[in-house]
């Protein structure tokens, strides 16, 4: 009840358009974007690496290097959860000090920089049975869930930037839907993939797909106030 309200609640008398027809405005309004098939893509690939190492992390843990499931579960469920807290509140602080712009390339450079700590991880191999080998894997994890904040916050402020004001539910959805098809698609095959090549070729795959989207980024539109329709929609 004492939650701000953001927008006009919807009395009776206030029209509510078709499901369909509102669905398909809202949806060909959101490709009219400047570089949509760009701005797209670049959504669906920018934590592709980061996707693809954190879908192992548990098993990694725990079957590669041999944490058991009380030190796992304090290692996730504290070390890691605050990680996330504290790197997605400093991302979002970051791009709110300085706009994004100029914080995009940092945050996306110590999200996707943090994979090699994991290729370190998988060479050096601690023991979780001792208090520096454990300390060790606390330690990574941590700031591996750190950095995902960070880059988690450049990619949902980029997104929301996307979304139209007349339209922002329904083009917040359709952008958070495109973030998520890798990891949506990928599912149980990062098993199938540490079988064949092992886990520290494993991570170093992970890292090779962070390239395209660094690669894409300096020619992204990089919406800096609301997102503008490039081409006008005949009324």
């Amino acid at each position: 009840f004492r939650l701000p309200r953001f927008e006009a609640e919807r009395g009776a008398a206030t029209p509510r358009p078709a499901v369909w027809p509102g669905f398909r405005a809202s949806f060909a309004s959101y490709l009219t974007m400047e570089r949509v098939g760009l701005v797209l893509l670049f959504i669906a690939l920018y934590k592709i690496g980061d996707e693809i190492l954190f879908s192992m992390v548990t098993p990694f843990l725990m079957r590669g290097l041999g944490v058991t499931k009380g030190q796992y579960a304090w290692i996730a469920g504290i070390v890691g959860a605050a990680g996330t807290i504290v790197g997605t509140m400093a991302g979002g602080y970051w791009i709110k000090a300085v706009g994004l712009r100029r914080a995009i390339w940092p945050l996306t450079l110590l999200m996707n920089l943090n994979i090699w700590v994991y290729v370190w991880l998988a060479w050096v191999r601690p023991d979780p049975a001792t208090t520096g080998g454990i300390a060790t894997i606390a330690l990574v994890h941590g700031y591996e869930q750190i950095a995902g904040g960070l880059g988690s916050a450049a990619l949902l402020v980029y997104l929301l930037r996307t979304c139209k004001p007349e339209y922002k539910a329904a083009h917040y959805a359709i952008g958070s839907a495109i973030m998520t098809l890798f990891a949506t698609a990928f599912g149980g095959l990062g098993g199938r993939i540490v079988e064949q090549i092992g886990w520290l070729n494993y991570f170093l795959v992970a890292f090779a797909a962070t390239v395209p989207a660094m690669a894409m980024l300096p020619f992204v539109p990089l919406f800096d106030e609301p997102a503008k329709t490039a081409v006008q929609p005949t009324p």
